[in-house]
Parts: structure tokens; C-alpha cells; sequence
């Protein structure tokens, strides 16, 4: 591992373990909890995240290699 990921890695695996215990403290009924109006609920807004970040990821190899498909799968 480099030094850059040996510096990061706590800091990532960190917000992965508390992503993780998010998710199994919650129950079906508060992730799909409305507080109204034209607000998401936080099962939705979860599942934006998720989309942007997998996005990214597939983004990411284009960056290296000099060619990035910007089109929605």
C-alpha cells in the first residue's frame, strides 16, 4: 500500500463502519419516514448518495486512461 493510502485508509474504513452501523440502526419504517412537503425521505436521500458514489467509481478508471463516459447506466 503507498503512503498516501496508509495515511487515508483508517479515515475511509471509519466512514464505512459508521455507514454500516447507520444502516442497521435504522429500521425500514425511519428510512421511509417523510417529514413532508418537498422534502426525500432518508432512505431516498441514502440511495442518492449510493448512486453518486458508484458513478464516481465507474468514472474513476476513465480519469487515469484519459477517456470518462459521462452517460447514465
Amino acid at each position: 500500500m503507498n503512503s498516501y493510502m496508509q495515511e487515508k485508509w483508517p479515515w475511509i474504513e471509519g466512514t464505512h463502519a459508521l455507514r454500516t452501523q447507520l444502516l442497521d440502526t435504522l429500521s425500514d419504517a425511519e428510512l421511509a419516514f417523510s417529514p413532508g412537503g418537498q422534502n426525500t425521505t432518508l432512505g431516498a436521500k441514502i440511495g442518492h448518495i449510493a448512486t453518486r458514489r458508484q458513478a464516481w467509481g465507474a468514472a474513476l478508471p476513465g480519469f487515469r486512461s484519459g477517456f470518462t463516459r459521462w452517460t447514465r447506466r
